[in-house]
């Protein structure tokens, strides 16, 4: 699995800022699941700075972005991510919209799990100029963007499910789907509410980000290893007990 991701994509980096708030089963889920799974990198608290991540878009790769954002109502060219700038040096750690879009971003896909980042300001015959937006501008391929404020726990929930279908060979829009309709079928009647679920919506190109044929190569490649390795452990173990027998 590892080696197929990096097959099509030659390196992923997930540039995570992750608030106090934010659940702790989520930071888990991209420690042990996403970072591993799909050969991933990790930055978190004060590595999250925006230094790090203008460096980190020069190269090809699926990014999650986990953390604050200001939105600006009035002109949504300044509105902007919030990254850590305690030990940035560089820059302020404001990476404003229009910044975005003058960047070059080559990713397959750019998770924005930040408040309102597909809300901007409607210009005619462009539509709505928001973060989400920029990055298509940008260069990016398919952008999973929030149309609203979102929650922690439940985007948690929802985010956690939508990646483990991404690693079956979905599409990003199936993929998001059964999340939605995952998280629907375990919470309580309080958090069933459009507002908790809904928010996520895919942007841009919809192909699966792991192709399923691919998938069940490397699925069947690792079964065959594991069968060698039992094969050579018990004929190993056959020849020494004959040995003994004599």
């Amino acid at each position: 699995m590892i080696t197929l991701f990096h097959t099509d994509i030659p390196h992923h980096w997930y540039l995570v800022k992750i608030s106090d708030r934010e659940n702790i089963w989520f930071m888990l889920f991209l420690r042990i699941i996403v970072i591993k799974v799909f050969r991933g990198k990790r930055y978190t608290g004060i590595d999250a700075t925006e230094s790090n991540f203008r460096r980190t878009i020069q190269n090809p790769a699926i990014f999650h972005l986990a953390m604050h954002s200001m939105s600006d109502t009035i002109n949504s060219k300044y509105s902007y991510l919030v990254f850590d700038s305690q030990r940035d040096t560089v820059e302020d750690g404001n990476f404003y919209n229009y910044e975005i879009g003058m960047s070059r971003v080559i990713s397959p896909m750019v998770v924005l799990s930040v408040c309102n980042s597909g809300s901007g300001t409607l210009y005619h015959g462009e539509g709505l100029m928001s973060l989400a937006r920029g990055f298509t501008l940008a260069g990016a391929s398919s952008i999973i963007k929030t149309a609203w404020e979102v929650n922690d726990e439940t985007s948690a929930a929802i985010i956690t499910r939508f990646y483990y279908h991404l690693s079956r060979g979905e599409k990003k829009d199936e993929a998001l789907r059964q999340s939605k309709l995952e998280y629907l079928k375990t919470q309580s009647p309080v958090y069933t509410n459009p507002y908790y679920w809904a928010a996520y919506e895919v942007l841009g190109d919809n192909s699966p980000v792991l192709r399923k044929n691919r998938l069940l190569f490397t699925i069947i490649s690792v079964v065959c290893i594991v069968l060698a390795g039992g094969l050579i452990t018990y004929l190993r173990r056959r020849t020494i007990f004959s040995a003994r027998s004599r």
